[in-house]
């Protein structure tokens, strides 16, 4: 539990993760009244969770934590990335246990199953948009620019093969009794891939950015539409990066995006409000 803002008499907002980077802009957009706390995984508390490792361990974790510091409902909480995926399955937690969540928060958090569950013809059909977009791009660009672009993509490429291989690692561990790994990323990552999450009656609120690319999906509401009764979408703008094709996702928690995703976080915390039952909002 990483108290970054203490304080305050509403009722407080858990960030799911809350790298050092998240932590202060955010919480001091809010304002001094409303408290904001970060849950992180210590490695320390790896050692309790079970193996293989399950994203509903994970959750259940992060849960009893967030109720050590706030014993009864309303919840409200999020996160970035799959911090947000982590937040969902705490959110089916909460309410299986009769707690209320009045916010669940998906920052930038796609589903980690809606691809998988794709037809393949729709994932040949994401492929085509995909390098149609990047050759789209190139075309933009000068010849200085395009290398610095096509070595970004490539280390995009590099990182995906990384996670491909621990998961390969990951898998001879499992059968060599030696599946247990010291890094939290590592656990998310393996955890994530067999996750398949099960629909959420409650309310959810997605904060996506204006610009992504068509890399992951196509979806505008990131493969939770389908899980959630009812999900509002708010389009934040985000800064663009002279070495990517798309925004700089995690820019909406700096400066001077972050402005913006406080001002369409208010209405969503505290008593009363409502769910838009949908609206996309921008």
């Amino acid at each position: 539990m990483i108290p970054i803002q203490p304080l305050g008499s509403k009722p407080p907002f858990f960030l799911v993760g809350a790298p050092h980077i998240f932590r202060g802009a955010l919480a001091h957009r809010l304002g001094l009244d409303q408290p904001f706390f970060g849950l992180y995984l210590e490695l320390s508390e790896l050692a309790e969770l079970s193996v293989p490792y399950q994203m509903e361990d994970i959750a259940g974790h992060f849960v009893r934590a967030m109720r050590e510091q706030q014993p009864e409902g309303p919840y409200y909480f999020g996160g970035y990335c799959f911090n947000g995926v982590i937040a969902y399955e705490m959110a089916r937690q909460l309410v299986a246990q009769g707690h209320r969540v009045a916010l669940l928060a998906l920052f930038e958090a796609y589903n980690p199953a809606y691809r998988e569950e794709l037809p393949q013809e729709t994932r040949f059909n994401l492929l085509f948009q995909r390098l149609g977009f990047h050759f789209s791009i190139l075309r933009r660009l000068g010849v200085r620019d395009s290398a610095v672009y096509i070595l970004d993509r490539l280390s995009v490429v590099q990182g995906r093969l990384q996670i491909k291989a621990l998961h390969i690692s990951y898998d001879l561990r499992l059968r060599m009794n030696r599946g247990r790994l010291r890094s939290s990323k590592h656990i998310m990552n393996v955890a994530a891939r067999s996750y398949r999450p099960q629909p959420h009656p409650g309310r959810a609120v997605l904060f996506r950015t204006s610009k992504q690319s068509l890399d992951r999906y196509s979806d505008l509401k990131l493969g939770w539409g389908g899980l959630l009764k009812h999900l509002d979408v708010q389009v934040m703008p985000a800064a663009l990066s002279a070495r990517r094709e798309a925004a700089d996702n995690s820019s909406m928690f700096l400066e001077p995006e972050v402005a913006v995703l406080a001002s369409r976080m208010v209405p969503y915390l505290g008593e009363g409000t409502e769910s838009k039952n949908g609206a996309i909002t921008s």
